[in-house]
């Protein structure tokens, strides 16, 4: 129909008209998943960051040069997802995540003497495990010495473009009987809140605080910024502790990072 009623246009409406069916076929193309995620597969992977450099420092031990190193690193990766803000900052994902760098855990005094990496925090392994519909979020962690103990600290999230709030709302410890033969890290697995207890397995829970919905602790709100985010390796930075994380999709450590999966 509209090009039936552009036979007097001139040569200008008829490229003003190529480019909106264009735009048009684009849009309709980018809404399909199975092209969005053949899109992702393939171009994606020639504006991905070479991220030989960022695996090295995060398998290298906790030292102040390692802080320094990655902080230089991470402002390489800002500005190359600065370039390519639709590949390189993607939406987050549910399910788990493995921090596998931290600020803190760059140069922490205990961990230079220890000679620990990075991705150890508080001594054990961490994950951070979001719930599918993005509201939820858990920070895990492992201590696998203490017959896989883990300390959880649960929060609400935000989500807005290229950033997301975390308000925390509690501190639980989780753990299975000895006898207990499931799988020792649900969080791991995606599992978070009550699905991943497993009472039904020897699952058990102990409740330090749960705070009240009307109710958040005064220091216990954070506001990041996704710095980079490629689908696999993600980069956000806390804009009030000035911190800065790199979580791993669980899914890939195995193969991204197998010295610390």
């Amino acid at each position: 129909l509209i090009l039936s009623d552009c036979r007097h246009c001139s040569v200008i409406d008829h490229m003003m008209l190529f480019v909106l069916i264009f735009i048009c076929n684009i849009h309709y193309c980018f809404s399909k998943p199975f092209l969005q995620q053949f899109f992702q597969k393939n171009v994606l992977k020639n504006v991905v960051v070479d991220r030989t450099s960022l695996l090295q420092i995060i398998n290298d031990s906790q030292s102040f040069a390692n802080r320094k190193k990655m902080q230089q690193e991470i402002e390489n990766f800002r500005i190359k997802a600065d370039e390519n803000e639709a590949f390189l900052r993607q939406k987050i994902k549910p399910g788990s995540w493995r921090t596998v760098w931290t600020s803190v855990t760059a140069d922490n005094l205990i961990g230079i003497v220890l000679k620990s990496k990075p991705s150890s925090v508080l001594g054990g392994k961490s994950w951070q495990t979001f719930s599918n519909d993005l509201t939820t979020v858990e920070n895990v962690v492992l201590w696998e010495s203490l017959g896989n103990l883990r300390m959880i600290g649960s929060a609400d999230i935000r989500i807005r473009v290229n950033a997301y709030s975390i308000y925390i709302t509690g501190l639980a410890f989780r753990w299975f009987n000895a006898s207990s033969n499931a799988v020792r890290i649900p969080e791991a697995n995606g599992l978070i809140g009550p699905s991943a207890v497993q009472p039904e397995q020897g699952g058990r829970e102990y409740t330090l605080l749960r705070l009240p919905e009307d109710k958040s602790l005064r220091n216990g709100v954070g506001e990041l910024q996704v710095l980079y985010n490629d689908g696999e390796v993600r980069i956000t930075k806390d804009l009030k502790q000035q911190l800065s994380y790199i979580h791993v999709r669980e899914e890939i450590m195995s193969s991204l990072l197998p010295g610390i999966a």
